[in-house]
């Protein structure tokens, strides 16, 4: 009995509690909406198609884009219309396990099943067209790009899903054309920093100057423009290789104005300054554009440089190098289940 006379005190302190937690839930409702409503954002503008790339043979072409939100928070289904078109003189096997999708240093995939899968025998001349489906966070797709790389070819194909208009909060978006490969790369000279990213003439000096340049790039806007001169060989090189060493795979893109009487050809020099150059040589000569080379070294005794050399006759001529990825992520290997929403993956 002694208790009754506080007992109404205390209804009362806890029916004015609660009224305090409810007002402030319910002023938290209206407030984190807001919150996250004023974070940055950025907006997916699907890149215009059709849109192709084409090396070694063979043609990538990607013929419709679409992105809706999947069921998980935070992510988007993409699914995508391609096709692949044999360029070269021998007939290969495509699978849709050589697709995947990379962007912000990951790669995603392989693609869902599905029988509308691009894969088969494509003979010379003939095209397989079918459809790929993805999974990847939402906040990716404005950087995001195809990736094509055949398991039985040189060939490296990307096409950006993503418009150069894209914008954010922060302002416009780097143009995505020709999607870099850097998720697993050591090193990518790409030149938009400012400086040669490490990489000048090794020798041929008297027939070879660098310069930075915005007159091509393959990504972004500056590549490293080459001066040839008079009648040689001349080389630019690296000894930026950590991460580099037999069996590594490493691909540089150069630009040739067309019509060149010149070539250039890899090569790595071992840590007994042995010179050893990787396949036959890449005529600059044919149409004007950008030109892939992709080459793996051989069995030697630690790597101390990397490099191109490059033969030129008579005349004075310009080209341009750029996205000069070393090491090359490892291509995927075996055969991995397939999964109807595939998750993040760094298997390159």
């Amino acid at each position: 009995m002694r208790y009754s006379g506080w007992m109404p005190q205390f209804r009362a302190l806890f029916l004015v509690a609660l009224g305090l937690l409810l007002g402030a839930i319910a002023v938290w409702s209206e407030i984190a909406p807001r919150q996250q409503g004023d974070s940055p954002t950025v907006a997916f503008v699907a890149a215009h198609v059709p849109s192709s790339q084409a090396d070694s043979g063979r043609k990538l072409t990607l013929n419709a884009i679409q992105s809706t939100p999947a069921k998980t928070a935070g992510r988007s289904d993409v699914d995508l219309d391609v096709d692949v078109t044999n360029e070269s003189a021998k007939t290969f096997d495509l699978s849709d396990q050589e697709f995947l999708v990379y962007a912000e240093g990951d790669f995603f995939g392989p693609p869902a099943s599905s029988i509308a899968a691009p894969r088969g025998v494509v003979a010379p001349g003939a095209s397989r067209a079918g459809h790929l489906s993805f999974q990847l966070p939402t906040a990716a797709l404005p950087r995001a790009s195809l990736v094509y790389r055949p398991r039985t070819s040189a060939a490296l194909l990307s096409l950006p899903l993503s418009s150069p208009t894209t914008t954010s909060s922060a302002g416009p978006a780097a143009a995505l054309a020709g999607a870099k490969l850097v998720a697993a790369a050591s090193h990518v000279a790409d030149f938009e920093v400012g400086t040669t990213d490490g990489w000048g003439t090794a020798w041929g000096g008297s027939l070879l100057s660098t310069s930075l340049t915005t007159s091509v790039a393959y990504t972004g806007s500056y590549s490293l423009a080459l001066a040839l001169s008079g009648t040689g060989n001349s080389a630019l090189q690296t000894s930026n290789v950590s991460g580099v060493g037999s069996g590594s795979t490493n691909v540089y893109h150069v630009y040739t104005p067309g019509g060149l009487n010149g070539s250039v050809i890899p090569y790595v020099q071992d840590s007994a300054y042995k010179v050893a150059f990787v396949g036959s040589q890449t005529s600059l000569g044919g149409s004007a554009g950008w030109i892939s080379i992709t080459w793996t070294v051989p069995v030697v005794t630690g790597v101390r440089a990397i490099g191109l050399q490059f033969t030129s006759a008579a005349g004075a001529t310009t080209i341009n190098v750029d996205d000069l990825i070393y090491p090359l992520p490892s291509p995927p290997t075996g055969s991995p289940s397939p999964s109807p929403s595939p998750s993040p993956s760094s298997c390159w």
